[in-house]
C-alpha cells in the first residue's frame, strides 16, 4: 500500500451513494476499506474506485484519518469493533459521514484518545462538526483548495438537519398547492405551471431580499379571509384544510416577531 495513503474506511454499500464517494481526494488517500466482508469490502473498492478491500481492521495500523460511512443503527456496533480492534486510537481522527447523530455522543470513541467529527453534504456545500482538530485533518486529507466547507457551532446539527426536512418539503407544499388548484378548476399542466411559477417566484425574491421579501400583512382582516377559505376547504377537503391551517399558522408565527404574533393570530 502507497506511504501516503493514510486514510481508511469503514462502510457498508451505501458508501457508493454517500458523501465519501465524492471527496475530490478521495482517490489519492484512501487506503484500507473494510466492510461487513471481505467481499463487500472489494464491491465498496470497485464502485467508488479508490482504496484497496481489507480482511482485518489492523490494516488501518498507519491510517491517521478513518471515514466511517455505515447506517445510524450499525454505527454503535462498527464502532465498538473499532475500540476493540487493538488498534491505537489516541490522535487519530474519526470522521463519521452522513449521520444523523453528533460527533459529540461518540464518548467512547473520545475516551480513548481519539479526534472525532462528522460530516454531511447539501447542495453545493459539506458541513462539518466537532473536534476542530479532527475537521483540520480531514479538510488537509481529504478536500480540494476550493472545496466550500462549512463548520457547524457545537450543537447546530440537529439545528441543519431540521433545516434540511423543512427545506425538503417544498415538494410536498408544491403537491398541496396543486390539490388546491385542481379542485378550483384548473388543468393538471395548468396548475403545475401556477405552482412552478408561484414557488420559483417566491425562492427568488427569498434569496434575494431574505425575511423582507415575506409577506406580512396578517391583520385581522387577512385572517378573516383565511378562516373562510379553511372553513369551505373542509366542505370538500378536510385533508387539505387542516394542512392549509396548520401550516399558515406555523409559518406566520415563526416568521413574525413574538408580539405581533401574539396580537394579530387568533387563538
Amino acid at each position: 500500500m502507497p506511504k501516503s495513503r493514510t486514510v481508511g474506511l469503514i462502510g457498508a454499500g451505501m458508501v457508493v451513494r454517500s458523501t465519501v464517494s465524492a471527496l475530490p481526494r478521495l482517490a489519492e488517500h484512501l487506503g484500507p476499506v473494510k466492510a461487513s466482508s471481505y467481499r463487500v469490502s472489494r464491491r465498496i473498492v470497485n464502485a467508488i474506485r479508490a482504496g484497496e478491500a481489507v480482511h482485518e481492521l489492523r490494516a488501518f495500523a498507519d491510517c491517521r484519518v478513518i471515514l466511517v460511512c455505515v447506517e445510524d443503527h450499525t454505527l454503535d456496533g462498527v464502532l465498538q469493533q473499532l475500540a476493540e480492534s487493538g488498534l491505537a486510537l489516541a490522535g487519530r481522527t474519526i470522521v463519521i459521514c452522513d449521520s444523523s447523530r453528533e460527533a459529540s455522543s461518540f464518548i467512547s470513541m473520545s475516551r480513548l484518545g481519539a479526534r472525532v467529527a462528522s460530516i454531511i453534504s447539501v447542495p453545493g456545500t459539506l458541513v462539518s462538526e466537532g473536534d476542530v482538530r479532527a475537521v483540520r485533518e480531514f479538510r488537509r486529507s481529504m478536500l480540494a483548495a476550493n472545496t466550500r466547507l462549512v463548520t457547524l457551532e457545537p450543537g447546530g446539527k440537529p439545528w441543519l438537519l431540521a433545516a434540511l426536512t423543512v427545506a425538503g418539503l417544498n415538494s410536498h407544499f408544491a403537491a398541496a398547492a396543486d390539490a388546491c388548484l385542481r379542485e378550483a378548476g384548473l388543468t393538471p399542466s395548468q396548475s403545475r405551471t401556477m405552482v412552478a411559477r408561484l414557488m420559483t417566484d417566491a425562492l427568488r425574491a427569498w434569496t434575494k431580499a431574505g425575511h423582507q421579501s415575506l409577506d406580512r400583512r396578517w391583520d385581522d382582516e387577512r385572517w378573516s379571509a383565511i378562516g373562510r377559505q379553511e372553513a369551505l376547504m373542509r366542505t370538500r377537503r378536510p385533508d387539505l384544510a387542516a394542512c392549509f391551517s396548520a401550516v399558515v399558522h406555523a409559518a406566520v408565527k415563526v416568521v413574525s416577531a413574538p408580539e405581533a404574533s401574539k396580537a394579530a393570530m387568533p387563538d
